[in-house]
């Protein structure tokens, strides 16, 4: 039986490590896990579908409750209590600082980052600066569909190989 503690999921594993699975297994991990992601933003842009999936979760949670396979904090041993607590004191901790690392970076973009300057029509300023314009567009977009054709050629040759 599997079982999970209040809100930590499931018990990392401590017998199989990620660097012991081959490359095989990792890159099925990762397709399942793309998969999942990808299901799950589909289900975000549909809020009557967000909804009931929601409901469902909530009814699967409390099925698992029932059955004895989630266990509260209230529910654990002293020891086990100690862990998890201790668990989530360094998960805060990582989220705090994340947060002031987000807005210490904002901060500093917003000291250092110049007023911007007015903004001038292209009537105003003139033809040369509208072609120039034109020009470095053209040039951009052609070197990146050369680069997306690369792309597509490099990852039909990986898929070859595999």
């Amino acid at each position: 039986m599997h079982t999970t503690w209040f809100g930590l999921g499931t018990m990392p594993r401590q017998s199989r490590s990620r660097s012991n699975l081959s490359e095989e297994e990792k890159t099925k991990r990762r397709r399942e896990q793309k998969k999942i992601n990808i299901r799950r933003a589909r289900a975000k842009i549909d809020e009557a579908a967000l909804e009931e999936r929601r409901k469902k979760d909530r009814e699967r949670y409390k099925k698992k409750k029932e059955q004895g396979q989630i266990k509260n904090i209230k529910d654990c041993t002293p020891r086990e209590q100690r862990k998890i607590r201790r668990i989530w004191r360094e998960k805060a901790k990582k989220k705090r600082e994340k947060e002031k690392e987000k807005t210490k970076a904002l901060n500093f973009i917003e000291e250092n980052t110049p007023p911007s300057s007015p903004s001038f029509s292209r009537v105003n300023v003139g033809r040369a600066v509208t072609t120039r314009n034109r020009r470095r567009i053209v040039a951009e977009n052609s070197y990146q569909k050369k680069e997306s054709k690369i792309a597509k050629y490099r990852m039909r040759h990986i898929k070859e190989k595999t």
